[in-house]
């Protein structure tokens, strides 16, 4: 091999160590500080719900506000039930908006528990009754009535179901996306 090319070579074999890790190349950079400051979240919850006079039908069959009672009282397909519970919403942040919702802890089949409005929210984010909130309803006392529903079209498979209305859960969930 001619000295020229093993000159070559060796020259070339230099530069790819420098550029490829064994040093370095440097260009020109600059850099500058960002200046930070503390960051800190805030807060959704619900203070423990006190519940009003027991539950009631609802769904047009009886009398309006005929007492349902639990343990005694049997449900049939198309029956609707509900309760009007209070809790004090704490929803603190920026942009913080949410809604309200019930549900248990396993399956009531085939009764179907539901959130039927929210007072004490914010209106205009779902009209009056909306189970909608933002933090300007932190604070707020909610008045939320909750249904069971026993869907009309429910089969015979549904007969003499039970359930357990006490274990039901108001779950206030942040939904800014």
């Amino acid at each position: 091999m001619k000295k020229s090319t093993k000159g070559a070579l060796a020259a070339g074999s230099a530069a790819v160590l420098l550029l490829g890790g064994a040093g370095s190349l440097a260009y020109w950079n600059a850099q500058q500080t960002v200046a930070g400051g503390a960051i800190s979240a805030g807060n959704l919850a619900l203070s423990s719900p006190s519940c009003g006079s027991g539950w009631t039908y609802d769904s047009g069959e009886q009398a309006p506000g005929a007492t349902f009672t639990p343990g005694s009282s049997l449900l049939v397909p198309g029956d609707v039930i509900t309760e009007t519970c209070t809790t004090t919403l704490t929803a603190t942040g920026e942009h913080m908006r949410g809604t309200i919702g019930a549900s248990t802890p396993g399956s009531i089949t085939p009764f179907v528990v539901g959130v039927g409005s929210v007072t004490g929210a914010t209106p205009a984010l779902g009209g009056a009754g909306s189970n909608e909130f933002t933090e300007a309803n932190s604070g707020n006392t909610l008045s939320i009535r909750i249904t069971v529903t026993f869907p009309a079209g429910s089969d015979n498979t549904t007969k003499l179901a039970s359930a357990t209305l006490d274990a039901i859960t108001l779950t206030a969930t942040q939904i800014h996306s």
